[in-house]
């Protein structure tokens, strides 16, 4: 954050409690509440997953999802990907970087 505030970047930190962190979408909310930004982006499933539970909460944000690529090198990682393209289906936009992502996301 120091190089974003060096930079005049406005920026909030919000602390992630670990894998099962049922607190951080509220404190995701109080953080977009009192800072009012224009829009939220989420690059990442646990990033998605609090994007999609704010708009299921009644944030009505723009939302726009970042989809980076998939990789297989684990069950655990398969289910991640899995998860991240359902709940992308929720965002205003998706931001994905190749021809065959933005195929999978054209229904």
């Amino acid at each position: 954050m120091a190089y974003l505030d060096a930079q005049g970047v406005s920026s909030v930190a919000v602390e992630d409690r670990g894998p099962l962190d049922l607190g951080l979408p509220v404190r995701v909310r109080k953080a977009l509440d009192d800072w009012k930004p224009d829009i939220l982006q989420s690059h990442g499933y646990k990033a998605g997953a609090v994007a999609w539970a704010l708009r299921r909460a009644g944030t009505r944000l723009p939302w726009i999802g970042f989809l980076h690529g998939t990789t297989t090198e684990s069950r655990r990682a398969s289910l991640y990907h899995w998860l991240d393209h359902r709940l992308l289906s929720g965002a205003d936009r998706i931001v994905v970087m190749s021809t065959k992502q933005a195929d999978a996301f054209a229904a």
